[in-house]
């Protein structure tokens, strides 16, 4: 009885180990289906499996270079795993709801660019933060987290090439003033705040935004009303 269960526990390490593999950016994910069709490529289809399990088996075959898994993420649903990346009118489109996922070869998703592991895309309609993180949001992103010196010269220069005055980050402090946290609900890593800011002007400044139509703000942060209307940036990490 002894030997049964170390078998069995050894085979879950395994297995567990093995998940974590899969998620380190095998896989890039992509939320908005309207125009997603695969070209009569469908390699194999389970049904009640996990997305990992649906991500380690696409991976394992060399002949998979996508999937498509039904969200929410969490349940057990039907895996897709197809042999090209390309889109058609060949086969049917997956139905409303379905998460599709491109082999790492693509790196980002049609109009978005990669830096690391993550793909960004500027979005040059103005709105609220709050509706910035929303809109990023459908597109299975959010508003940009920026956790390093790098990140935060990319994404400006992304901001400025658009010709951007000003573009909303990833940060507030509506919850407590003064404790501004990352959408996620996490403080951040790296911060850049120009000199003297955040300063909460008229109290009512709660949101990082980029500025780039000061010249003395340079890639710096500055605080403002969340209720005002910029462009903004998305980030989409990479998931499997």
């Amino acid at each position: 009885m002894s030997h049964l269960i170390f078998v069995m526990t050894l085979v879950v390490f395994v297995l567990g180990t093995e998940s974590c593999k899969f998620r380190e950016s095998l896989f890039s994910r992509i939320q908005d289906l309207s125009d997603l069709v695969f070209a009569d490529s469908l390699l194999f289809q389970f049904s009640a499996v996990s997305a990992e399990d649906c991500a380690h088996t696409c991976a394992a075959t060399p002949s998979c270079l996508s999937f498509t898994y039904p969200a929410p993420m969490y349940t057990r649903g039907t895996c897709r795993g197809h042999a090209t990346r390309e889109l058609s009118s060949n086969d049917a489109t997956p139905s409303a709801g379905t998460v599709a996922f491109l082999g790492k070869k693509d790196k980002c998703p049609r109009s978005w660019k990669l830096l690391g592991e993550s793909c960004y895309m500027y979005i040059s309609i103005a709105a609220t933060w709050q509706n910035a993180q929303a809109e990023c949001e459908t597109m299975g992103a959010g508003l940009v987290e920026i956790d390093s010196q790098a990140e935060n010269s990319f994404v400006f220069t992304m901001v400025t090439a658009a010709g951007a005055e000003h573009a909303w980050l990833g940060l507030s402090d509506v919850g407590t003033e003064g404790l501004f946290l990352l959408p996620s609900g996490q403080p951040p890593t790296f911060t850049k705040w120009q000199p003297g800011e955040p300063n909460d002007f008229r109290g009512r400044e709660d949101c990082a935004m980029f500025r780039p139509g000061n010249p003395k703000s340079a890639d710096g942060w500055n605080d403002a009303s969340c209720d005002r209307q910029f462009p903004f940036v998305c980030e989409q990490h990479v998931l499997f």
